[in-house]
């Protein structure tokens, strides 16, 4: 739990103050969208390993969304091409605030739930 809390710094790299509503709306095409934007993120923290390997993911996280909407055959690279061209007309505000909603709500609960999962995991293995 403590390198979700350290990585969670990174929504300060996306968030700012008042910002308008984010462009993320939980779709496939949101998705892709946070996927965008946590890769630039990566690229930004990749010198703080343990803020970098949360960053990384939550793009996971947001990889398994979209692979899960469009099915099996479907493009990824195509819809992670669509989220980024979303992501590349953004103006500021609207990109941080879409980045700090990346962050949030299920996403955030998941994660935490594979870290407790982890720790549990490596105390068990640490008694053994």
């Amino acid at each position: 739990m403590k390198p979700l809390l350290l990585g969670l710094g990174a929504a300060t790299i996306l968030t700012g103050l008042a910002v308008p509503a984010s462009a993320y709306d939980g779709t496939a095409q949101g998705d892709a969208v946070c996927i965008r934007i946590l890769a630039e993120a990566a690229v930004k923290l990749k010198e703080k390993p343990p803020t970098y390997a949360v960053v990384m993911n939550f793009q996971g996280y947001y990889t398994a969304r979209v692979r899960q909407a469009i099915g099996p055959k479907g493009d990824l690279a195509a819809a992670l091409r669509a989220g980024s061209d979303v992501a590349g007309k953004m103006d500021g505000p609207t990109y941080k605030a879409t980045g700090s909603k990346c962050l949030e709500g299920a996403a955030q609960k998941d994660l935490e739930e594979l870290f407790i999962t982890n720790d549990r995991l490596g105390a068990n293995l640490a008694d053994k």
